[in-house]
């Protein structure tokens, strides 16, 4: 008996540092501006805008999800992250695909969209989403 509970925790040991705890994050888009377009909350409703993140430690993924009326369901773009980046100045963790031009800056607590910046274009990317998850 001795021989197996060995054995066992020889397993446990070597298998327990390559566990890494995964998370996901499924967040729905609430304000969504693209290319000048200022989208109305029945727009962003009917469309179904978000993103997912899958990270794992070692990779990560993001999709931008829309619904998709030829495929009558929310359809996604799953993206490989290029790079990850942590601030922790203001708990803000960052996911960059390069090949897309497309980022997500996660927040640990939501953050307001100011009112004025819809108004405010120039300041603006050429698209930005806004949500929660």
């Amino acid at each position: 008996m001795q021989i197996i509970e060995r054995i066992i925790l020889l397993l446990v040991l070597v298998i327990l540092p390559f566990q890494v705890e995964a998370v996901e994050y499924s967040c729905q888009v609430n304000a969504k501006y693209d290319f000048g377009k200022v989208y109305t909350k029945d727009e962003i409703k009917k469309w179904q805008f978000g993103a997912k993140i899958e990270d794992s430690g070692n990779k990560a993924f993001i999709s931008r999800c829309s619904y998709s009326s030829i495929d009558g369901k929310v359809t996604c773009d799953r993206y490989r992250v290029d790079r990850v980046e942590y601030d922790e100045n203001v708990s803000i963790k960052k996911y960059y695909v390069f090949r897309s031009q497309y980022n997500i800056q996660l927040f640990r607590t939501p953050v307001p969209l100011p009112k004025d910046r819809v108004r405010k274009s120039y300041a603006l990317p050429v698209q930005w989403r806004h949500g929660l998850c």
